[in-house]
């Protein structure tokens, strides 16, 4: 085993970080494997690449050992129960600090912690300050002592990423409630037969300004689609609900006045991607409607300027240059001023007449 292994060490690192809420279950154990064994000192432990934290303890008050000082480095690269029945006898343990000086430790038995995802990431120990050995039955329970171990402790990881998924979630569905609530545009959720599942602030808003009964959760949609439209929306709402994606612009009189919707009807699907139901979404695009037709009028005024231009003023342009042409051949324009403030003028009005043709 590499104890440097980075998926071995993102598993442990999940651990450490764990708010552990079986304390009382997991001390006990640790009391439980002392008391078993016959050893006066039990340890449940979580190792990374250079420590070993001591997370519940009995017979000892200690949290931290080196990696290189620990004996359970040699455990976590066995599958099963890993015993030293006399310490000063193991050339492994030989010059241990905890052998050569207090507390002078000689039996050792340690069950590797096997994380679900196949990573020793501690290990369960008993240690004895006699050298000594332990029966089969010893053997078993503490085999099954350190299941133990692993299961109360991948339990708190599953609850700590079932509470962090319900947080995200609640979280997620604030965000998305805030924007489905202060959407400028309405928001519409039905079912299969037309019956309002949720809406927005904005529908429930726009249905109490036109003087309707206000909106509920289980009421017919049909109550508040004005007559006119009603066919309409149904043959919507039935292609919607087959499939299909149904986007349309509709201009409808309410009692404020006339509305132009851009309108998308969808086909709403639950998280297993059954049919449920279909979501409106309604947009006021009147001031743009409004704007646009302005735009428009805008334009065929200026084209039909441009035709004023091109056509009533073209042909007197047209007069006035041939005029000062034949002015010019009937006398001798040489010496007259005028003729040639005259010329200046027609020169410019050729140029203006080239620039009302180039425009239109």
């Amino acid at each position: 085993m590499n104890r440097y292994n980075p998926k071995r060490l993102a598993d442990v690192d999940r651990f450490l970080k764990l708010n552990i809420s079986k304390e009382k279950e997991l001390q006990e154990i640790v009391e439980f494997a002392a008391e078993v064994c016959g050893s006066p000192i039990a340890l449940i432990t979580l190792m990374d690449g250079e420590t070993q934290f001591i997370k519940f303890h009995t017979g000892a008050d200690i949290d931290l050992v080196d990696y290189n000082d620990t004996f359970c480095q040699h455990t976590l690269h066995y599958a099963d129960l890993h015993i030293v029945e006399d310490a000063i006898k193991d050339d492994r343990f030989l010059n241990n600090p905890f052998v050569q000086s207090g507390p002078y430790l000689r039996f050792y038995a340690g069950m590797p912690l096997i994380s679900e995802k196949g990573n020793a990431i501690g290990t369960l120990c008993v240690f004895d300050l006699e050298s000594h050995s332990l029966s089969h039955f010893q053997q078993v329970i503490l085999r099954s002592l350190s299941e133990q171990v692993t299961n109360l402790l991948e339990f708190d990881v599953t609850l700590q990423i079932l509470k962090e998924k319900y947080e995200e979630s609640n979280e997620n569905a604030s965000i998305l409630l805030t924007y489905f609530n202060s959407s400028s545009s309405c928001h519409l959720l039905m079912d299969k037969h037309m019956q309002v599942i949720a809406f927005n602030q904005t529908m429930a808003n726009f249905i109490v300004a036109n003087d309707q009964p206000q909106i509920v959760e289980g009421i017919s949609i049909k109550d508040y689609v004005p007559a006119s439209f009603l066919e309409e929306f149904t043959d919507y709402f039935n292609r919607a609900l087959s499939g299909e994606v149904i986007k349309v612009e509709r201009h409808l009189d309410y009692t404020q006045g006339t509305i132009c919707w851009y309108m998308i009807y969808e086909s709403a699907l639950d998280s297993n991607g059954e049919l449920f139901g279909v979501s409106l979404n309604a947009t006021d695009i009147t001031s743009s409607v409004i704007n646009q037709r302005q735009l428009n009028n805008q334009a065929d005024a200026i084209i039909k300027i441009n035709d004023i231009q091109a056509n009533d003023l073209a042909g007197p342009i047209d007069q006035i240059i041939q005029e000062a042409e034949e002015i010019k051949k009937m006398i001798s324009t040489g010496e007259v001023e005028e003729f040639h403030l005259l010329q200046l003028a027609v020169a410019e009005l050729k140029e203006k007449k080239a620039k009302i043709i180039t425009v239109t």
